[in-house]
């Protein structure tokens, strides 16, 4: 039977990838994961934060402030914000600031564009092209990327870069996690979210573990700006919408293997907003998913076409049983293999991230999930849909 087997195999990848995640060495949470030959002080190389942005100015000030409590030498950090045609008070919220972080510079991306916007093919713009011209103008060497709508961590900087340093790494991810707003009728939604977040966080986290670059988020990560050229970036992938994170994953992976690496550290987690609609929610995933075929790996290729295709004929094989077509104690068996396999794959990660509660969404998630897989599969193949105020393919 082709769903008895697709479980099994489904359930060994699960539990693969939580060995792998729970085998990441955690480092201690003090800021400092390094032995003695960590950069200190008028040692500290400079370090370049570029923030790609539109549209971002209720988010701002959080992330602003955030940068300014870093324990790293103020003297050595380099702040950039590349605006990408934003149309709010972004300029005015990042003028201000500049009085308090006079490293923080801004780059507007519709002052680079030739003839404005009444030349299409000559405008510059996206996240992929908001980056490009922030690595550019980069006075460091060493690179931290990190999204608009995003908070950090005091030692941020500190942990993330000290890593990269000791370990002479060409590129580094670590982990994120969701700011919860919490209205009563939402917080179902919310949760759910968040856990689906955080297992594609030790997804990612656990797959670079064994040697097959999954997936990151590009809310945290850092690298080498000249392991970014030697790479390729994001290759010939500037024309997607989204992906930037996993792209530049892969190509980093691609060129030097052993120089890239998850930072299993809580002092280094990055702190995102999160939908706070099921609708924004699903836009975001149909995003994520649009770039899910293209640049792949052949290993991970095989992953994401093997979690589509079980995740469509578990939808099936519900239908299938509800009609009564198929025997309800064989489906009952596997669903309960499947459960399983998700705890044990999740409950490590989330007890991580002390959001242990998030498991007991694991049931209500298994009536939903299938169907939203196939609904989020078929949305992203048609590539065209909003997103921050303006249409994207």
């Amino acid at each position: 039977m082709p769903f008895l087997l697709l479980t099994c195999i489904y359930s060994i990848l699960l539990i693969w990838l939580a060995v792998k995640w729970s085998s990441i060495p955690t480092s201690n949470q003090n800021g400092d994961i390094l032995n003695s030959s960590s950069p200190k002080n008028n040692d500290s190389p400079l370090v370049t934060i570029i923030i790609p942005a539109r549209n971002e100015a209720g988010n701002l000030p959080k992330l602003l402030s955030s940068l300014e409590n870093q324990t790293y030498q103020k003297s050595k950090i380099e702040i950039i914000i590349v605006d990408d045609h934003s149309n709010d008070n972004s300029t005015e919220i990042i003028t201000e600031f500049k009085k308090k972080l006079p490293n923080l510079a801004l780059i507007r991306l519709s002052e680079l564009s030739k003839n404005s916007e009444r030349d299409k093919d000559n405008l510059i713009t996206g996240k992929k092209s908001a980056i490009n011209v922030g690595v550019t103008q980069a006075k460091g060497d060493w690179i931290l990327l990190t999204d608009a709508d995003c908070k950090v961590a005091d030692n941020w900087v500190s942990v993330m870069i000290n890593c990269m340093v000791s370990e002479e790494l060409n590129m580094v991810t670590g982990p994120v996690k969701g700011e919860e707003k919490k209205p009563f009728l939402r917080m179902a939604c919310q949760e759910i979210i968040h856990l689906e977040f955080l297992g594609f966080v030790g997804m990612g986290a656990g797959g670079l573990k064994g040697g097959i670059p999954l997936m990151c988020n590009g809310a945290n990560i850092g690298f080498r700006k000249s392991a970014f050229y030697q790479c390729g970036g994001f290759g010939n992938k500037q024309n997607l919408a989204s992906g930037d994170d996993e792209f530049l994953l892969r190509n980093m992976h691609k060129m030097d293997p052993g120089k890239v690496k998850f930072i299993k550290d809580k002092t280094a987690i990055v702190t995102t907003v999160l939908s706070d609609s099921f609708l924004g929610f699903l836009k975001q995933r149909i995003r994520w998913a649009s770039k899910a075929f293209s640049g792949k790996t052949p290993l991970s290729l095989l992953f994401i076409i093997f979690i589509s295709v079980f995740y469509c004929l578990t939808g099936w094989q519900w239908f299938m049983v509800l009609s009564g077509m198929a025997e309800l104690k064989l489906f009952l068996i596997l669903f309960l293999v499947k459960l399983f396999a998700e705890f044990v794959f999740l409950y490590p990660i989330l007890d991580w991230f002390d959001k242990r509660k998030l498991i007991l969404w694991l049931i209500p998630v298994q009536f939903i999930y299938p169907f939203y897989i196939i609904v989020v599969g078929l949305a992203s193949r048609f590539r065209f849909y909003r997103w921050k105020d303006r249409w994207v393919t």
